[in-house]
């Protein structure tokens, strides 16, 4: 190619000699800052629900089994090994791969994808279950909560009990109710230990008065008090902590819609601007039944039918968490099909905050410019969010990845049926969660980010081995905005890897403490190459974080 009559001179080279000769010849060369938003690709981020599903609870997993597997070795006194699990990891990436995750593949690619995610699963916690079963030959009392997050938390936590338990008491006295529903318990607990076990003893007696109410007319918790519509939808949230009405005049939080949606081209890949054209609301509910009023939750079971699928939801107000959960379960029919849940909210935006891996980033959510108009669905991870400076909410998710957010509501896409590359995409059984998270102050002050880690990966609870013993914290963080992403074995050389991030956009001193005092420390680039020594004081590390910064250490 290089004397080719009649086309450009080109040469045969390397991307690292190509990017060193562009270094040394470019002169200012133009800049974009913000994101590169990809058009004709926005039906991938909801394409064939069960790789999506399986793609979020593989890297929780995978999380998990890094960190207890760690855990494990540092109480053995032996270095951690990685060599178990190494195939499940490079299965994950096989199966984020183009155009695997993004849904744009034949029928046979997700048969092959949802066994070859039955195996990693099964795998990673057969893993995951021997090392926490020798961490808990430790754990004193009845039941021990391991939290593998970087933050204490105090969250709502499932577990198998005896009959006649009524609430679980921590080591200082304190006591939380428990709540029996459909054969297992759950509770509210405060003080939950970062990145390691905290234990409880049962109580037992008479299950508390209900202290959280729901029925067809509405429900009422120390948080919210508000009506169903007539369809089974939220007509009114009203919020005692604000005192004001979150839903806006006249609409209902979390209307589903089912709209047509059939791109010009890249059936699977697109969905077309115009799909809010023809679309379908539900009817009145074919079923509203009460599950459980309690001192803990109260559930209602929702069904409704559209067209030749149905739609089912268990929804969940709380005593001790300010949210509404919307458990899903879809029966999808439907051919060109985009299903959505809509909340408008009575909120002043025009910008609105979504969750990216190892950050988050602000978007416009007006059609002042062409290229506003063509964002109309976007990317997010585990939550997205729209706020005044003293009043929000959030819509977080357990493994969804579009949202659409204009002047009328925050919407997330819950399903997507394209018949091309796949005649049959999503036309199936799904199961899903989302939630509805009003809030004071803005995404920072709601601490939205880590109320959405705590959303997407549970506490675990394990029968306790009934022995005294100290409880460690391998790991915590003690500011806001920073969390501990990763703990794993190191890829090369010694030592366990620590990964952490700042999320807040804001530069931050934090203090990372140790259960033990590492012999070495260091700090390394993403690839684990050696930087400079972490000057650790003991079991701490200050830290200064710039805005969004990843820091990467090595212990030894």
């Amino acid at each position: 190619c290089r004397d080719l009559e009649g086309c450009p001179r080109t040469e045969h080279t390397t991307v690292s000699h190509f990017m060193q000769e562009l270094e040394q010849n470019i002169h200012n060369p133009s800049t974009y800052e913000g994101e590169l938003y990809l058009e004709l690709h926005r039906g991938t981020l909801t394409n064939q629900h069960p790789i999506k599903r399986n793609n979020r609870l593989a890297e929780i997993a995978l999380h998990d089994l890094e960190f207890v597997t760690v855990a494990k070795a540092l109480e053995e006194k032996r270095a951690a090994d990685d060599s178990a699990y190494r195939d499940l990891q490079e299965t994950l990436l096989v199966n984020q791969f183009h155009d695997i995750l993004p849904g744009s593949s034949i029928h046979k690619v997700y048969t092959d994808s949802n066994e070859i995610y039955a195996d990693l699963f099964a795998r990673a916690e057969a893993l995951r279950k021997t090392a926490l079963d020798a961490l808990n030959a430790r754990t004193a009392g009845d039941l021990a909560l391991y939290n593998s997050l970087s933050h204490e938390r105090s969250d709502l936590v499932w577990f198998d009990a005896p009959e006649g338990v009524c609430a679980l008491k921590n080591a200082e006295g304190e006591t939380f109710p428990a709540q029996r529903v459909n054969g297992r318990y759950v509770a509210f607990v405060k003080g939950l230990k970062p990145m390691g076990e905290t234990s409880f003893t049962f109580v037992f007696g008479e299950e508390a008065p209900a202290r959280v109410h729901a029925d067809r007319n509405g429900f009422e918790t120390p948080a919210f008090k508000g009506t169903f519509d007539e369809t089974g939808f939220i007509s009114s949230l009203y919020d005692k902590r604000a005192g004001r009405e979150l839903a806006k005049a006249g609409k209902s939080l979390n209307t589903i819609v089912y709209y047509e949606n059939r791109p010009h081209n890249y059936d699977a890949w697109d969905i077309n601007i115009y799909y809010g054209e023809h679309s379908w609301n539900l009817d009145k509910p074919t079923s509203f039944e009460v599950v459980t009023n309690g001192p803990v939750l109260s559930t209602v079971h929702v069904e409704w039918a559209i067209s030749k699928s149905t739609i089912a939801q268990d929804i969940t107000f709380y005593h001790d968490v300010d949210r509404v959960d919307f458990h899903t379960i879809v029966d999808w029919k439907e051919e060109h099909g985009l299903l959505k849940a809509h909340f408008p909210v009575d909120i002043f935006y025009n910008e609105a905050q979504f969750d990216i891996q190892y950050g988050n980033v602000r978007r416009a959510t007006h059609k002042n410019t062409s290229w506003d108009v063509a964002r109309f669905e976007v990317c997010a991870h585990k939550w997205a969010d729209v706020s005044e400076a003293s009043y929000g909410a959030a819509i977080l998710n357990d493994c969804k990845y579009g949202y659409s957010v204009d002047e009328n509501s925050i919407a997330l896409t819950m399903l997507k049926s394209a018949t091309n590359p796949d005649p049959t995409a999503d036309q199936e059984m799904h199961e899903f969660t989302y939630a509805l998270m009003p809030h004071e102050g803005d995404w920072r002050q709601a601490q939205v980010p880590e109320r959405a880690y705590e959303f997407n990966i549970p506490v675990t609870a394990l029968k306790a081995a009934g022995r005294k013993a100290e409880e460690t914290a391998f790991a915590r963080i003690d500011a806001p905005g920073v969390q501990i992403e990763s703990v794993k074995e190191a890829l090369h050389g010694e030592g366990t890897i620590i990964r952490l991030y700042e999320y807040y956009g804001a530069r931050t001193r934090a203090r990372l403490a140790l259960a033990e005092a590492p012999k070495r420390a260091c700090f390394t680039s993403l690839m684990e190459d050696d930087l400079e020594p972490a000057p650790f004081e003991g079991r701490e590390l200050n830290l200064e974080l710039k805005p969004y910064e990843i820091v990467t250490i090595r212990i030894q």
